[in-house]
């Protein structure tokens, strides 16, 4: 039986019948089909849909249920982003969400500032 981490239990890569999760791990979780990167402690990162934007989300106590092969290619930000959204089935990636929220935000100056010739 494994034991899931807590901020009294750490589950650590050092023991040899441990099997995660390790910090910066994706994980699927049992809720669904979303996933999960877990950060320790207890808190997992998820990717939510705020506002109609993207972003990671801190959320603990989730429970997760396996490891899929596609791992985040390091603990920054936008990795976990990628990460995430591979493995919930969007197509997008965190370069490209900074590139729409660019182009959407001088829109917004266009509109507020009068045209000059």
């Amino acid at each position: 039986m494994s034991v899931l981490p807590t901020a009294e239990n750490t589950v650590s890569a050092d023991s040899p019948d441990s099997t995660g999760p390790y910090v910066g791990e994706l994980w699927s979780l049992t809720a669904g089909d979303r996933h999960a990167i877990f950060l320790g402690d207890g808190l997992w990162n998820v990717l939510s849909c705020i506002n109609d934007e993207y972003t990671l989300e801190q959320i603990p106590g989730l429970v997760p249920e396996a490891k899929p092969p596609g791992q985040p290619a390091s603990f920054y930000w936008a990795d976990q982003f990628d990460a995430l959204a591979a493995a919930d089935g969007l197509r997008i990636t965190w370069s490209e969400e900074i590139l729409t929220y660019q182009a959407q935000g001088w829109d917004k100056i266009r509109k507020l500032r009068p045209a000059t010739v």
